[in-house]
């Protein structure tokens, strides 16, 4: 199970509107059932490129339900919205790959 840093529920809280006890399960969901930047194509994949070029610390990103989720190792460091065009593309991506 991840952990999550206060910074990344403080980001939950903020950007999801979610209260910061559904972080952990929030996580969870996004490490297990999130697209994986390995398993993204096109400006989507440069987008998440983009984003591990600002923040070098996260080795493991994640895009689940419109947002992108970085973590390091297991623990989540920040999760910021995609932008509304990723967010279609998203979606058309992880139903390709069955997720």
């Amino acid at each position: 199970m991840p952990e999550v840093t206060k910074h990344a529920a403080k980001r939950i809280k903020q950007r999801l509107g979610l209260p910061m006890r559904g972080a952990e399960k929030t996580a969870r969901l996004a490490m297990e059932k999130g697209l994986r930047h390995g398993d993204t194509t096109g400006y989507l994949r440069r987008y998440m490129d983009a984003l591990y070029l600002r923040h070098r610390v996260a080795d493991n990103m994640r895009i689940w339900n419109g947002n992108a989720y970085l973590f390091a190792g297991d623990v989540l460091i920040t999760v910021f919205p995609l932008p509304p065009r990723m967010r279609k593309e998203a979606e058309k991506q992880i139903k390709r790959r069955g997720r």
